[in-house]
């Protein structure tokens, strides 16, 4: 188990909540409980990697409800379902809008500790994408509009006499301006800084507009 990792518990039963997280304590594993949807989405907080393990059926908002709102994120913690009622379709609809697992309770305590290193692992991984894609933003914002019009017509291949018709510039203009792009967003080549942000999520880095303007 990752050593910062913190699971965080969302049950409204006090008995269940406590002994799970007293299993998690006995394993050495951070963690947090909250015996609501409403009061973990109040106090959570989310600065190390992790998992939520919620139960589906509680007053005010249930599970799924939490998972959705989550998932509205477009990248959202791993999930895992705990619950006494569950039912094939409450899984399908689960699983659909982001869990990793569904265990009906009393779940064993291997299988449960199972699917929390299962979904810290995961998230360790989203944790290192948010981080790369935090960083492209900052690149990004250092571009001048001339430079991001420049980056907008390199991701779509063009070359740089394309370009220099598109934008109505010199081609030896558009050349420097690549270099310019190229040594902000700290890459070697055209094609690597293309391939790392084609793979991005375009509303994850791209601007409002496209920006063409001198600059």
């Amino acid at each position: 188990m990752i050593e910062d990792a913190v699971v965080h518990v969302v049950d409204d039963d006090d008995a269940l909540r406590e002994s799970l997280l007293a299993l998690l304590r006995a394993n050495k594993i951070r963690c947090e409980g909250y015996p609501s949807a409403e009061d973990f989405l109040d106090r959570a907080v989310w600065d190390h990697p992790g998992c939520v393990v919620v139960d589906l059926r509680m007053n005010g908002m249930g599970g799924e409800a939490l998972i959705r709102l989550l998932a509205r994120d477009g990248d959202p913690p791993p999930t895992i379902v705990l619950t006494g009622h569950g039912t094939i379709e409450n899984a399908v609809s689960t699983v659909r809008d982001g869990a990793i697992d569904f265990l009906q309770k009393p779940a064993p305590n291997d299988r449960m500790l199972e699917a929390i290193e299962r979904g810290v692992t995961l998230d360790v991984e989203r944790f290192k994408r948010r981080r790369a894609m935090a960083e492209l933003r900052q690149r990004i914002a250092t571009l001048t509009p001339r430079e991001r019009g420049i980056l907008d017509e390199m991701l779509t291949g063009k070359t740089s006499p394309e370009i220099a018709r598109v934008l109505g510039l010199q081609p030896k203009s558009v050349q420097v301006y690549r270099s310019r792009v190229l040594q902000k967003m700290a890459f070697a080549t055209t094609v690597e800084m293309v391939r790392h942000l084609l793979l991005a999520s375009a509303q994850e880095w791209a601007a409002p507009g496209r920006a063409g303007q001198s600059g």
